[in-house]
């Protein structure tokens, strides 16, 4: 199977849902990033894969997607291709055209707006629907550089617990916790593939 990504093209053999192994100790994997308009998507992956941030990104139309690799250990790679959607409610049709194949999905939303956490079910649901079946989800609380310590996020904490997903404040413009979110969902999405391919070796 051909993945085509935004720079790379990977030859691959399908092994899960979602996964695709590129040799005996490297996969690939597509993670999906959604959110309301201008709550930082872009300017996350950015700041993960090429390490700046810029305060004149254009609102993203349709969908982007990059890619990049981590180690989550000694023996085992991974390739990220992370699909950017937009937020704009014009193009929510044609982003159910994009969920296909994702293993997980990033769910952000801006500290400092109610009103972009309050979409989240919202997202939750139109990726479970688009999807097809269940995958790890995290929130994301974007923007941590412009609040105070003493915010309480509007209670997502309590949000992301009630559906067992890990919740993650993170800042593109520093740079904060940007690492340690891409690299939560790998070790997720990755560990979720390989007990699904455990337990269907259990059952054959």
């Amino acid at each position: 199977m051909l993945i085509v990504g935004r720079h790379h093209i990977y030859c691959a053999n399908v092994i899960e849902q979602g996964g695709f192994k590129l040799s005996n100790t490297a996969y690939v994997y597509k993670v999906c990033v959604v959110g309301d308009q201008a709550v930082g998507k872009t300017s996350t992956i950015i700041r993960w894969i090429q390490g700046y941030f810029r305060d004149d990104y254009i609102s993203t139309m349709g969908v982007q997607h990059y890619s990049t690799s981590m180690k989550i250990d000694e023996d085992t790679k991974l390739k990220i291709i992370v699909w950017d959607l937009a937020g704009q409610d014009t193009f929510k049709q044609l982003r159910g055209t994009f969920y296909g194949g994702a293993a997980g999905v990033l769910v952000m939303f801006d500290v400092t707006k109610r009103e972009t956490f309050k979409s989240i079910p919202g997202w939750v649901q139109e990726a479970t629907k688009h999807i097809g079946r269940r995958v790890p989800f995290i929130i994301v609380g974007n923007k941590s550089d412009l609040v105070t310590e003493n915010s309480d996020y509007f209670g997502v904490e309590e949000y992301a617990e009630s559906m067992n997903a890990p919740f993650l404040i993170t800042s593109a413009k520093t740079g904060d916790n940007i690492t340690n979110l891409f690299h939560l969902i790998g070790e997720i999405v990755h560990k979720k593939a390989m007990e699904s391919r455990s337990d269907r070796h259990k059952v054959l």
